[in-house]
């Protein structure tokens, strides 16, 4: 499983928003995080895919599911062993749970990406009901299911499938994304009753990743 190399503080930063997660999953159940960028420059597949890695190294069978129907297929820690048929193939009738499911990639990680779509019927395939099929048919295979939503600014937006999580993350990009983005992404998740688990910034100034890590005690590995 091919990885980007990550420096000492975005690590860190990983290190503890995973543990966040774990720590959520123990005290409330989640099993389903909807990673939901709330711009079209929050760069939410890359942490989709960051979180994924480090759950998957913490222990936890970790399934990664890449929504994103606007989005490109990622290829970052696969070595292009991904399967052809993805999520949009299971939704359209073509293909079954065992057609589109990648992995595993160091024992804990799978993969579903999006697989073929048709530019036409996006809407119709983020809105069917056989999404529902799937999460519940998979909910009792993985410990964390990370589900990579297209942008909530999107056309047909991710918060469609934000209706099968048990909680949303959102990305938003430092300086790009605007306030009166966060606060209707909010407002989407109040409506569908959909707690939010926590907000990533990214893109930010290495000066800002740098004042968050000093929260850390490095050595002694204590928040």
């Amino acid at each position: 499983m091919k990885r980007r190399k990550l420096t000492g503080d975005f690590k860190w930063v990983y290190s503890h928003i995973s543990s966040e997660i774990y720590m959520q999953q123990y005290t409330e159940g989640y099993i389903t995080f909807a990673v939901c960028g709330c711009s079209q420059q929050s760069g939410s597949l890359t942490v989709s895919e960051e979180l994924g890695v480090h759950m998957a190294e913490m222990g936890r069978k970790t399934l990664l599911i890449n929504a994103d129907l606007y989005g490109e297929e990622r290829r970052t820690f696969q070595n292009g062993k991904i399967r052809s048929q993805g999520f949009a193939d299971f939704i359209n009738g073509t293909a079954s749970v065992k057609d589109i499911l990648s992995g595993p990639y160091q024992e804990n990680f799978y993969y579903i990406g999006h697989g073929k779509i048709d530019t036409d019927v996006k809407e119709q395939l983020l809105c069917s009901q056989r999404g529902e099929t799937l999460f519940s048919s998979l909910r009792n295979d993985f410990d964390i299911i990370i589900l990579h939503t297209p942008s909530l600014t999107s056309p047909a937006s991710g918060r469609i499938l934000c209706r099968f999580a048990d909680a949303a993350i959102f990305i938003a990009a430092a300086g790009r994304t605007r306030k009166s983005q966060l606060e209707a992404a909010k407002h989407w998740m109040d409506e569908l009753n959909v707690p939010v688990a926590g907000m990533i910034a990214t893109r930010g100034k290495k000066t800002l990743w740098n004042q968050f890590s000093r929260r850390f005690d490095k050595n002694a590995l204590i928040v």
